[in-house]
């Protein structure tokens, strides 16, 4: 004996029995599992009429039971996929299982996606097709979203002027392109060989220890300067490291820059100083040596114009009186000259210290 669901005596209960009485299963039982799937559920007629459609396929299109009952699926298809939809019942009805996805509307008019398998049975000589469907709408939103944020990250990352890589267990394991300019090789080449190769030996030993203690967690985030030798280069490599977790495992996460020029320039500038340091200690020296001669100069003037004071006729010593101030003003100019090259000195030694410093 049928029970009475509550549901209105229609083509889907008439269609529904006939299924039931095939499985031999009781009624209300059959029901509560149809229309309390997590799917969506609808069965159509040749004419793509739905003859059934559980409470979650309603839900998904928002219209009630009532409603969607006898309506032409085809009106709930957003118009461009419309022929799309129409050739996968087709294909249904004529034995396959068709597995795809497409867009619908909503009552309100809201664009959302369903996938799921269409197939056709045969029930008392008549032929109908049913489709079980999940919404992707947020799966499909969610999916956009990681694709345009892992674009925009890989993007930002490949095009970063500054060289990125990840070591794990010794290995390079992620690297952009900026790594494969600076040394020389091919991301290829450079996914087979060790990352601890491109360290200038001198420096490979300490490079690889800290690498090991921050992998490890024994170190903390830092910034550090050694030398590098790539395919046809040497140079410096100033660079902060930290330790991250890749795909679940402990790495390092490498970035910095190319500092060559910097440590060329520092060197440069060494080598400057250092010339400035002799060139302003040989001119204290010649300053030391201009005071001495200064005073070895007006020490026996001023005993010689004693003397031709005392001794000398006036004609001889006003000659020589005139002599005596014109090399009293010689000495006078050496003598500013002295103080000049003492604050000459000064400057020089203050524009040390600043480079220096």
């Amino acid at each position: 004996m049928q029970q009475n669901l509550g549901y209105p005596k229609s083509k889907e209960l008439s269609f529904l029995t006939k299924i039931i009485n095939m499985l031999e299963l009781d009624l209300s039982t059959c029901k509560e599992l149809i229309d309390t799937s997590i799917e969506g559920i609808v069965i159509l007629n040749k004419e793509m009429d739905i003859l059934y459609a559980n409470e979650v396929f309603c839900n998904y299109c928002g219209y009630s039971k009532e409603e969607i009952l006898n309506r032409n699926v085809i009106s709930l298809i957003y118009e461009e996929d419309i022929e799309k939809v129409k050739e996968i019942i087709e294909r249904g009805f004529k034995g396959e299982w068709v597995f795809d996805e497409f867009r619908y509307k909503t009552r309100a008019g809201e664009v959302r996606w369903a996938s799921g398998i269409f197939r056709a049975f045969q029930i008392g000589g008549e032929v109908y097709g049913v489709g079980n469907y999940a919404d992707l709408t947020e799966l499909k939103s969610l999916l956009k979203n990681l694709e345009e944020s892992e674009r925009f990250y890989r993007e930002l990352i490949e095009g970063s002027a500054a060289p990125m890589y990840i070591i794990q267990n010794g290995k390079f394991v992620f690297m952009n392109k900026k790594l494969e300019e600076l040394s020389g090789y091919t991301r290829e080449e450079l996914f087979n060989m060790s990352p601890f190769d491109l360290v200038h030996p001198e420096d490979r030993e300490s490079v690889f220890r800290k690498y090991v203690e921050r992998e490890k967690g024994l170190r903390e985030e830092e910034s550090y300067s050694y030398r590098v030798v790539g395919k046809n280069r040497e140079g410096w490599f100033s660079t902060v490291a930290r330790r991250i977790t890749f795909k679940g495992a402990p790495a390092v996460y490498v970035t910095g820059f190319d500092s060559t020029r910097f440590y060329n320039l520092n060197e440069e500038l060494r080598k400057m100083n250092e010339m400035l340091k002799a060139v302003i200690d040989k001119l204290k020296e010649n300053i030391d040596a201009m005071e001495q001669l200064v005073d070895g100069i007006r020490n026996p003037l001023a005993n010689l114009l004693g003397y031709v004071e005392l001794f000398g006729e006036k004609e001889v010593r006003e000659k020589i009186l005139e002599q005596v101030r014109r090399i009293d003003e010689i000495v006078d100019k050496i003598d500013q000259e002295w103080i000049n090259s003492e604050r000459a000195v000064e400057i020089l030694r203050d524009l040390e210290k600043r480079s220096i410093g």
